[in-house]
């Protein structure tokens, strides 16, 4: 992640990221763990709903994300993530 972060070409959205993380070191509070999960759209074209494909991977994104909460011992494995208003 952080090699990806360092890429001289950034786009706006990375370089929120980048920004984030550079006050993290400089406050010295980096999170011990970090991971990226990102979904790579076929369009970056404006709209209200996700497109039907980057929908779909959010499942796929969740448990990507469940387990590196479980590899990292802050999920237990039958435990659900919770996420959502719901």
């Amino acid at each position: 992640m952080d090699k990806f972060l360092n890429k001289p070409f950034k786009s706006v959205h990375e370089v929120s990221l980048s920004d984030l993380f550079d006050m993290t070191r400089l406050t010295d509070t980096i999170p011990m763990y970090r991971a990226m999960v990102a979904v790579q759209p076929k369009t970056l074209s404006w709209g209200e709903n996700l497109t039907p494909p980057v929908d779909e991977s959010q499942e796929t994104a969740i448990v990507h994300i469940e387990n590196a909460l479980i590899k990292w011992g802050i999920l237990a494995e039958n435990e659900e993530l919770k996420y959502g208003s719901s």
